[in-house]
């Protein structure tokens, strides 16, 4: 199961409420009166995640999580069962960069092929009439340097005699036929014997080595008797796997003798560093070559290195980042690390000065255990011996420490692609599954460059263990560092201050960690808008919202004290009045209606004396109106005998809603006088992330 962490990207905007100056005069009217107009000093989710410790992966955890065993198991099989051994300038050479820069694409890399010369290459394909017998083959042998090459479209179809160590043979049994025997050291009883079968008219010769796990040999030349004859090589498990199928029934063999092309092919894919438009990013190089040796189906060497390259290429490019990731599939290599030196050495200077190191991974998949004396571990190798100053080696021990596994394993050789970048001047390491010391150097798998190298003898387990190492530490060399500075109420450094952080996309909060005595604690992020909340232990909190990741990122916080708001009881917050009410806006009604029939102009018209408000707020017993019938709540029905408190007495609704009117008015004023804004981000209400 392939369980991808989807991120999006830059489609998160998060949204902020601010209210500036005298637009805040509005709002005091339309407020529930008690409300708090105060916003949280930090995220409520963020302090409750720093006080229950409940915290999602940091950056550097949750690359780890992320490599899929069976995923990079899937790639080695592709590549060394259903494509087979992939030889320099071949067509299967062809066929495996193709499938490495279609899921480069797929991943979003901008990929393109780089084409370089490379030495003609001899292998023979094989399809057998029937392969029953348990195990994975490889159906590919080695013919002789001089000897006939068929090419593709002329394959030799016939059955197979074996004739043992080929010390007694029937001459006329052999006519037409495969011709199996034992392979002969000694270079002229060999020519000898090759002499003596090509006189038999051989459909081919086929010699296979016989010592145990033997590798193929090469027979660079036959006698000049025998160049017309087809004559071919195999390792031991391939002899002994022919000899099992005969020993079950006939078997056939269909032959084809070719030579590569004289064109090998490196594929690469660059995923830009965000917004570098200018080309002025740091680059980190992960790459290993693609191709295998003659007859081996290379999957220790090398579809495990590919397979673990585009894992991490899969992971990485989940996230925006302010460093280049380069991924190189290097052609051969088994030719004499050609395809990298290619590539290194086209490079440009100011290249070569921003690449921070180039990642290789080679034979980083065996299930080969080692030996008591020499037991086979995980292994980072510089070219020479100054591993402490090697930039790639030391983010790798700082990964496989973080994962609990201690020290990287370190020592030293060449002979593989991480040499090509180290000769221009970079950082450059190979990672591999060995054994190594300064007296025996490294110590490989017995399948080393031999038929034998078959899905068989690959662990998923390390696989993925190396894919969480070398991506993880290629994921670690291209974060930010960034830096969180805590102030205390005193304007003091704050130390031992527990720091967390949300970032774009996050459903939850990350750990940063406690500050240090200096008020400073570090972490990792990619390209990202953050936020960032504090909790001292003396209760004090503080935040520093929408914080904009970009390359080294310093972020402040300044603790305070949070406040608790005022509860809601439902009357005015503030109920003072107005000293001074001058000019009334509501006229009272005129004391004197003793000729209610004479309309033509009141005799006096009463001004208050005193409007600072009632001391009595219970409503009136009475209406009030006089005849005709005020605004006021006593209505045409509602007078009494007597008006004498007609007019001087408001209603205790209206003398609330006024108060709050009032209250609100100068509340406003206030604010926008001191220019506050709120930011309500996220306060209290909870409001949701986009």
């Amino acid at each position: 199961m392939n369980q991808q962490v989807v991120r999006p990207k830059r489609s998160k905007t998060r949204k902020r409420i601010v209210t500036f100056g005298a637009a805040v005069a509005v709002a005091p009217l339309v407020m529930a009166t008690g409300v708090a107009l105060a916003a949280p000093l930090a995220p409520a989710d963020g302090i409750a995640a720093i006080e229950s410790g409940t915290y999602i992966p940091g950056y550097q955890d949750e690359y780890l999580d992320q490599p899929v065993s069976a995923d990079v198991f899937g790639h080695v099989e592709y590549l060394s069962v259903d494509i087979g051994p992939r030889i320099a300038g071949a067509d299967s050479e062809v066929e495996g960069n193709a499938y490495v820069q279609d899921l480069l694409d797929s991943y979003g890399y901008e990929t393109e092929i780089e084409t370089f010369d490379v030495p003609v290459s001899n292998f023979a394909d094989v399809v057998p009439s029937r392969d029953d017998v348990d195990g994975t083959p490889s159906w590919q042998f080695r013919p002789a340097g001089n000897a006939l090459f068929t090419g593709t479209d002329a394959p030799v179809d016939a059955e197979v005699i074996d004739i043992g160590d080929g010390s007694s043979f029937v001459a006329t049994d052999l006519a037409d036929k495969h011709v199996l025997v034992n392979w002969v050291s000694d270079a002229s009883a060999r020519n000898t014997l090759i002499t003596d079968l090509a006189a038999a008219d051989p459909a081919s010769i086929i010699f296979t080595q016989t010592t145990p796990n033997g590798s193929i040999p090469n027979l660079a030349t036959v006698p000049e008797a025998a160049t017309g004859e087809m004559i071919t090589t195999v390792g031991t498990v391939q002899g002994e796997r022919i000899r099992a199928l005969l020993a079950t029934g006939p078997l056939s063999l269909s032959i084809t003798t070719q030579q590569s092309t004289t064109e090998s092919t490196n594929v690469i894919g660059v995923l830009p560093a965000v917004g570098d438009t200018e080309g002025t990013a740091p680059i980190v190089y992960i790459g290993s070559h693609i191709d295998s040796v003659v007859g081996s189906p290379g999957a220790s060497d090398n579809a495990s290195g590919v397979a673990i390259m585009l894992e991490s290429a899969r992971i990485i490019a989940q996230y925006d980042l302010d460093v280049e990731v380069r991924i190189g599939a290097w052609g051969a290599e088994e030719r004499g690390i050609i395809g990298s030196a290619f590539h290194a050495n086209n490079l440009t200077q100011d290249e070569i000065d921003r690449t921070i190191g180039a990642w290789n991974m080679d034979m980083a998949g065996t299930s080969f255990l080692g030996t008591d004396e020499q037991p086979t571990d995980f292994w980072g190798l510089s070219v020479n011996p100054d591993n402490e100053d090697n930039a790639v080696l030391n983010l790798a021990s700082e990964v496989t420490q973080h994962s609990g596994a201690g020290e990287l394993n370190r020592g030293y050789v060449g002979r593989s692609d991480h040499q090509s970048f180290h000769d221009v001047g970079i950082d450059a390491a190979v990672f591999s599954w060995m054994f190594w010391s300064a007296e025996t150097s490294i110590v490989l798998e017995p399948t080393y460059h031999r038929p034998s190298d078959t899905i068989d003898n690959i662990s998923e387990e390390r696989l993925g263990i190396a894919a969480q190492y070398i991506g993880g530490s290629v994921f670690r060399a291209a974060l930010n560092e960034v830096t969180v500075s805590v102030l205390g109420e005193d304007g003091e450094v704050a130390s031992g201050v527990p720091v967390a952080m949300s970032c774009e996309g996050d459903e939850g909060w990350r750990e940063v960690g406690q500050t240090a005595e200096d008020g400073t604690v570090s972490t990792l992020a990619p390209h990202i808008e953050c936020d960032f909340a504090a909790l001292a232990e003396d209760g004090t909190v503080g935040s520093a919202l929408d914080q904009q990741i970009a390359g080294a990122t310093e972020v402040s916080i300044e603790l305070a004290t949070e406040t608790t708001p005022p509860t809601d009881t439902g009357t005015p917050t503030d109920t003072a009045e107005p000293t001074d009410t001058a000019e009334p806006t509501d006229t009272a009604e005129p004391t004197d209606t003793t000729d209610p029939t004479d309309t033509t102009e009141p005799t006096t018209t009463a001004v208050p004396t005193d409007t600072t408000g009632p001391s009595d707020t219970t409503a009136p017993t009475s209406g009030n109106g006089g005849s005709n019938g005020g605004s006021d709540s006593g209505g045409a029905n509602g007078g009494g005998a007597d008006g004498d408190d007609s007019g001087t007495k408001p209603d205790d609704g209206l003398a609330q809603t006024g108060a709050s009117v009032m209250a609100g008015v100068l509340l406003a004023a206030a604010l926008a006088g001191a220019g506050v804004y709120l930011v309500t981000k996220r306060n209290r209400a909870d409001i949701a992330r986009d």
